[in-house]
């Protein structure tokens, strides 16, 4: 997705019988900060490519049926298949996640997430690593629409380096957070609204990147990360930098007291003092 104004786009699918569309977009979240406030635009929303998956079933119904691929073209969303409404009274419940991969295999309590590995810092690299999801009971109402409202599930890292102390004229050579299965493959149960680390797979424990930036002003990152409490969770953070051709590395051991919460933005204030990185905010 995008960064940008909230915007609503739609696609009516033309057959005889009760013709279904779909409305996605990007809403608020809880707690209240937003999403992506600070530096970056408040309001996020798809754009010409994205892929959603929406489970339909009957409201109650112990089968919650196969998944459907919906994708974002000419500012609209359409599916391979037309798609209608069984009935214009009886209630539908429909479950969507974002991003939907053709190469996963989906269910309705066992939803790959992307991989949080490869991120760089950069806002980019977060935007095609995010994971949403939207829910909503309906009936065919006076349209057809669809009406989903995503919400994030991984929590926004913001990071802020200070070019001040140890790095004043110095080059930031690397970062590295560590710990707490913060960028373990996971999968998302609708059953349960609950994240879970892929036992099967191969567990990273850690996001490691290479940046060689000179600090003469201040440095932004950004990343997701899976949800964690650092009180149970031990997370770390390492920095390397460069100071006249002389390698340093400071570590911050543990993100004491702080919760990486579910659709919320964090954002921390890093300096490095005595080669020792001291970090406000939360």
């Amino acid at each position: 997705f995008s960064s940008c104004q909230k915007a609503d786009d739609s696609i009516t699918i033309e057959n005889d019988k009760l013709p279904m569309s779909v409305i996605a977009r990007i809403g608020d979240v809880e707690p209240a900060s937003a999403r992506y406030a600070g530096t970056l635009p408040n309001d996020v929303f798809f754009t010409e490519g994205d892929a959603i998956g929406i489970f339909m079933f009957e409201k109650n119904a112990d089968n919650k049926g196969d998944v459907a691929k919906w994708t974002h073209d000419a500012m609209k969303w359409g599916t391979t298949a037309d798609v209608n409404w069984p009935d214009r009274e009886i209630e539908y419940t429909f479950k969507a996640f974002y991003p939907y991969d053709d190469k996963a295999t989906y269910t309705y309590t066992n939803i790959p997430m992307p991989s949080l590995l490869g991120q760089n810092g950069t806002f980019e690299s977060v935007a095609n690593r995010d994971f949403l999801i939207a829910s909503t009971t309906q009936t065919y109402g006076t349209d057809g629409n669809v009406v989903l409202t995503f919400c994030h599930k991984l929590a926004l890292i913001h990071m802020t380096i200070n070019d001040s102390y140890d790095l004043t004229n110095a080059t930031l050579m690397g970062i590295t957070i560590k710990g707490g299965n913060i960028v373990a493959p996971s999968t998302y149960s609708f059953d349960d609204d609950k994240i879970t680390i892929d036992s099967n797979a191969e567990i990273t424990d850690e996001l490691s990147f290479k940046t060689e930036q000179a600090t003469n002003n201040n440095l932004e990152y950004f990343f997701v990360l899976n949800n964690k409490n650092t009180n149970t969770d031990i997370v770390s953070l390492t920095i390397t930098y460069k100071v006249n051709d002389t390698n340093y590395t400071a570590t911050y051991d543990n993100f004491s007291g702080n919760v990486f919460v579910s659709g919320a933005q964090h954002d921390f204030e890093v300096s490095i003092i005595n080669n020792q990185i001291s970090i406000t905010g939360a």
